[in-house]
């Protein structure tokens, strides 16, 4: 009976003094770039990665290897990376997304491969992954030192581009990887962008067989492609057409075109008077109204969706009022 009544005294005391656990953060809170600090008791910077932003607003990280990778993406849409090298002879990168487990990287990549071949000195390329597949939510892996500071996650994996295949001291190892972190709600990387357009400038009224001049800016080209531009009736079954102007712009253009055409259909006919149309996706517009149509084909004459996320299209169409038929715009 005393040993009982010992240890259930024991029991109880232990039981008194205990206090609940408390958390003290979970790792996973914490963006790509860095790590919860017990004693800060926040999320501080990861050794080796410098946050920054580009010239765009989006924030990226420049890791002390010489790989520059977005903070976050989301695993849709195309970004860019951007790789330092120094190389005394002709070499070749090859960089790809690639998942870590336990600090084995997998098999399976999770964007095309991306290769480059540079010449000799240094310098820096940015290259544009494409996301071969919809990827998953996940954290980013980090490996500095020859270590794993985070084991488990996404990275970008680069091979080559070092002109001492890993015997010097410079840290642009022949094998780098940069951590990077999926996330659902990122937004789309500006630089990962193919085709990226201004606001079409057009006048709000003209009238039929005015000579009609409508302004489109492109800001970045990465493709050949055609620009197709026309005064549009979208209430009518083909979309019957008074006047337009198509223009090729060749791969890296940079600049304004201009579409210049009369308002008349193809039998000379001038565009009678009609209302304005609703350029929204749906609407079942009135026979005679208007609008400014943008369409994109590219080289083999495909006609491309303006809403890929490869794309930044600000609006395909514009709504116009024809008020008068005028005399021939010669």
């Amino acid at each position: 009976m005393k040993v009982i009544s010992f240890v259930g005294l024991v029991l109880s005391l232990w039981a008194c003094n205990r206090s609940d656990p408390q958390p003290l953060g979970v790792v996973q809170d914490c963006d790509n770039g860095s790590y919860f600090s017990l004693r800060e008791q926040s999320c501080q910077q990861l050794w080796g990665y410098k946050a920054d932003r580009d010239s765009e607003g989006f924030d990226r990280l420049q890791i002390v290897n010489g790989v520059t990778v977005p903070r976050k993406i989301n695993g849709q849409s195309n970004f860019a990376v951007e790789i330092a090298y120094d190389v005394n002879r002709q070499s070749t990168l090859e960089v790809v997304m690639k998942r870590v487990d336990f600090g084995q990287i997998g098999n399976d990549s999770y964007t095309d491969y991306q290769k480059v071949v540079i010449e000799p000195g240094q310098g820096s390329r940015t290259l544009i992954l494409k996301p071969n597949q919809k990827i998953p939510p996940g954290p980013a892996a980090a490996f500095l030192d020859g270590r794993w500071s985070r084991d488990s996650g996404y990275v970008i994996e680069v091979k080559g581009g070092d002109r001492f295949e890993d015997e010097d001291d410079d840290q642009l190892k022949a094998w780098r990887v940069g951590g990077i972190q999926v996330d659902a709600n990122a937004p789309d990387d500006p630089v990962g962008k193919d085709i990226v357009l201004g606001k079409l400038i057009a006048p709000k009224n003209v009238s039929g067989c005015e000579r009609v001049r409508v302004t489109l800016p492109i800001q970045r080209l990465r493709r050949t492609a055609s620009f197709d531009l026309a005064l549009k009736r979208p209430g009518t079954p083909n979309w019957d057409a008074y006047g337009g102007q198509t223009i090729q712009a060749e791969a890296g253009f940079e600049g304004v075109v201009n579409f210049d055409f009369l308002a008349v259909n193809k039998e000379g006919i001038c565009a009678p008077t009609g209302p304005a149309a609703i350029p929204d996706e749906g609407t079942r517009n009135a026979p005679d109204a208007y609008l400014f149509q943008l369409d994109i084909f590219d080289s083999l004459g495909t006609k491309l969706d303006i809403t890929d996320r490869a794309f930044t299209v600000p609006t395909g169409s514009l709504p116009v009022v024809v008020s008068r038929i005028g005399e021939t715009g010669n």
